[in-house]
């Protein structure tokens, strides 16, 4: 008779068995950190191509904020320059209003001078502007007095309350003891922590306060629409005023943006710069900030047609 190995090995094919799970499991368990791998090196490399690409905008935005710059202060001391023709009775014929395109290396960047004084100084404005704006923006006129005279009860040195507005002990109640600083707006955005003012009135009003207006007087040359409605100006007809040349002591905003894709912009950033008429420092830089995530907050909080897109 013939022998069957299966009864002499009993154990044999089992353990056969087990063995061949062991390899399919250590297999499997290759093929699941190989991919995590490979998930990882594509990740690396997409965050380093980023950064790469945000390196490059980086370079091309300050690239030509200062090429411009460098206009206005050739303009202002009667040096020529490399973006055109000289200014012609204070004004910079070759900068349109709506802003100039230049090439830095490959990247095209566009960017547009607007005066700080065109827009509302929020340590200089007074309760009547304030209250205009806010009622622009959206808000009914008790409510917009009121948070009106609170930005003034934030800014002034005092603990004296207004009419309507909020002090220390108003700002408690809430739980934010502390508030207000009785001191000036050292940043725009400190506007948000007003009290009683909505977020997205908030929102809609930041893009045209300043704390950066030599002039203290609002000037109406440049003036954004919600700016104009909330001063009672008529809009702007026809073309848009030129661009001045600025003296010594003007503040300028330099907008610099990198288109992307349906218009909208890849990159945005502002410089506020003060011309000093000091050829050793011809300016200061006095803020740089994104204008991303504000003008996007803007635009949607805004009444229709006073947004950034209308600017």
């Amino acid at each position: 008779m013939g022998r069957d190995p299966g009864r002499r090995y009993p154990g044999r094919r089992g353990e056969r068995g087990v063995a061949l799970l062991i390899v399919v499991g250590a297999l499997a368990v290759m093929v699941v950190l190989a991919a995590g791998v490979i998930a990882a090196v594509r990740q690396q490399a997409h965050v380093a191509r980023r950064d790469l690409a945000g390196v490059s905008a980086d370079a091309a935005l300050e690239g030509a904020v200062w090429r411009v710059a460098g206009r206005l202060i050739a303009a202002g001391s009667g040096a020529g320059s490399g973006l055109g023709a000289g200014a012609e009775g204070g004004v910079l014929p070759e900068m349109s209003p709506a802003g100039i395109d230049l090439m830095v290396g490959e990247v095209a960047v566009h960017v547009r001078v607007r005066p700080e004084a065109a827009k509302l100084d929020l340590n200089r404005a007074d309760e009547v502007q304030l209250a205009a704006l806010l009622r622009a923006a959206g808000l009914g006129d008790g409510e917009a007095q009121g948070v009106a005279a609170a930005i003034a009860d934030w800014r002034d040195a005092d603990g004296f309350l207004r009419n309507g507005g909020a002090e220390a002990d108003a700002y408690a109640a809430r739980g934010l003891a502390g508030l207000p600083p009785n001191r000036p707006f050292e940043d725009v955005l400190e506007v948000r922590n007003v009290l009683g003012l909505p977020p997205a009135v908030a929102d809609c009003i930041l893009p045209d306060l300043t704390l950066f207006n030599p002039s203290g007087p609002l000037v109406p040359a440049g003036a954004s629409p919600l700016i104009r409605r909330a001063l009672g100006l008529a809009p702007e007809a026809g073309a848009a005023p030129p661009v001045e040349a600025p003296m010594p002591g003007d503040v300028v905003a330099l907008e610099a943006r990198i288109a992307g894709e349906a218009g909208v912009d890849r990159y945005s950033r502002r410089w506020i710069l003060r011309i000093t008429g000091n050829m050793a420092e011809p300016v200061q830089v006095l803020e740089r900030r994104d204008l991303g995530p504000l003008e996007a907050a803007a635009e949607a909080a805004c009444p229709p047609g006073l947004g950034p897109a209308a600017r």
